[in-house]
């Protein structure tokens, strides 16, 4: 078998974590992706402070269908807004507003993929700044 050098400068960490709540920032948001059910918009968040600082987790929003509400809640957390998906048909919205929002991200530990034994990391929820 030949050997290879991977390159690990920008790699980034699987290893779990505590949970708890971080503070966090919205480091990046991708572009619409066609998942399985619905188009989603994976943000890249990354904890800001403490003994985790650097360490990035990913959330995937849904753009469409009963999910989407999911996204206009990221949405209100991120910049302190108000929508409110009960009266509204459609949002457009510049997602560059979200970079470098600061919001709190609640992470939990889970068995994945199930039955493997291996435990990781991710967010189970997000709320505004604290």
């Amino acid at each position: 078998m030949p050997s290879i050098n991977l390159n690990l400068t920008e790699a980034e960490s699987l290893k779990p974590i505590e949970e708890g709540a971080y503070p966090a920032t919205v480091m990046e948001v991708g572009e619409v992706t066609q998942g399985p059910k619905a188009q989603y918009v994976a943000v890249k968040i990354q904890i800001s402070d403490g003994e985790y600082e650097g360490r990035t987790f990913y959330n995937n929003l849904p753009i469409e269908g009963k999910g989407a509400g999911i996204f206009v809640d990221f949405i209100n957390k991120c910049l302190d807004l108000d929508y409110d998906v009960d009266d509204m048909e459609d949002l457009a919205f510049d997602t560059d507003e979200l970079i470098g929002a600061e919001l709190t991200i609640n992470i939990k530990n889970e068995e994945y993929p199930k039955g493997s034994g291996d435990i990781r990391s991710g967010i189970k929820s997000t709320s505004k700044k604290a």
